[in-house]
């Protein structure tokens, strides 16, 4: 799990991994629901491969459509299912990329602008380049 410490939980993304491995009896519902730690973004349970599974080579689209099955076919998280997983993990951390990335284009804009700005103030300031004589040879 990875949780940014902010106290405004305002870039916090928290991951409940290796769900599949709970106890039997026990579950993460309240945990994935925000009711018992509640974030700015949801919580997203992920299935990862078993030691196993990596010693026999099963290949991460096996491994991913194994994921989406346990979510789906399990009776605490099947009401979840479309909002968990290493897929939809992807997704939301990419749309949240794409977001904080479009938000800082403006002020990157601004900053470019005024460096131009003034990188052509020192240049007239300088003045133009002085013309060299053609014939002279150094």
């Amino acid at each position: 799990m990875f949780i940014d410490c902010q106290k405004s939980g305002n870039r916090t993304f928290a991951v409940l991994t290796k769900i599949d491995l709970m106890d039997k009896g026990t579950d993460a519902v309240d945990i994935l629901e925000g009711k018992a730690y509640k974030l700015q973004f949801p919580w997203i349970g992920v299935v990862n491969r078993s030691q196993a599974d990596i010693n026999k080579s099963v290949d991460m689209i096996a491994a991913r459509r194994r994921e989406r099955e346990y979510f789906q076919n399990s009776p605490e998280y099947s009401h979840l299912a479309r909002r968990m997983g290493s897929e939809h993990l992807g997704k939301v951390l990419s749309k949240h990329l794409e977001t904080v990335i479009k938000s800082r284009i403006p002020s990157l804009q601004s900053l470019i602008n005024k460096t131009i700005l003034e990188l052509e103030t020192e240049l007239n300031r300088l003045g133009k380049p002085i013309a060299t004589d053609a014939g002279v040879r150094v």
